[in-house]
């Protein structure tokens, strides 16, 4: 994995002009499955850094999240983050639990008969945040996307993730695996000087 961080963080450029004009692809799918591209902050299209994976799931963070959470302060001050996450479910009963708890919180933008099952729901895009201060987990955006990539379902408000048994409770501490060891193995001197001077500041 710390390879295809440092890989990641080394060749990180928004990739615009790859970028289609359907504004519900929210990411670029492998042949076979899995991201190719993600749709980042700035609907730039972003390198995908796996971070988990297990027989259900593999959870990739963006790579511009990795500069986004090291241009401001807060992450270097006390470790709180906001990254964009795409998560892509390979299992149908993880899948079935997630829709279960998506019916709860998403408003749909489609039949939900249709498109919020197994059979057509692959993928879930959302921006994830850790307030360590607080020591709580929220979500910001949410999208359930289908086996092409595309946004079939968004919830777009805030809210925290109260369930100690959430994967989304779980996953911060992967994230911050990979910001801590892209801070400390930063691509160029100039990046260095940057995470070293913001560390001094705070």
């Amino acid at each position: 994995m710390k390879k295809i961080i440092l890989l990641a963080f080394l060749l990180y450029l928004p990739i615009n002009s790859f970028a289609f004009s359907d504004p519900n692809q929210m990411i670029q799918v492998k042949p076979y499955g899995g991201p190719l591209f993600i749709k980042g902050f700035q609907s730039e299209w972003d390198i995908p850094i796996l971070i988990y994976s297990d027989s259900d799931r593999k959870a990739y963070m963006t790579a511009g999240s990795i500069e986004f959470a090291f241009a401001g302060t807060t992450y270097l001050q006390n470790g709180s983050f906001l990254v964009r996450v795409c998560i892509w479910y390979t299992g149908d009963k993880v899948r079935q639990r997630i829709i279960e708890d998506m019916k709860r919180w998403i408003k749909n933008q489609s039949d939900p008969e249709k498109y919020l099952n197994p059979k057509f729901f692959t993928y879930e895009c959302c921006d994830i945040g850790f307030d360590k201060k607080e020591n709580k987990v929220f979500l910001n955006r949410q999208f359930a996307l289908d086996r092409d990539g595309e946004m079939i379902s968004a919830y777009l408000a805030e809210r925290v993730i109260e369930d100690p048994n959430s994967f989304f409770k779980k996953l911060p501490k992967y994230i911050d695996a990979a910001l801590s060891w892209a801070k400390e193995h930063p691509p160029n001197s100039q990046v260095r000087r940057f995470i070293e001077s913001r560390s001094r500041e705070h």
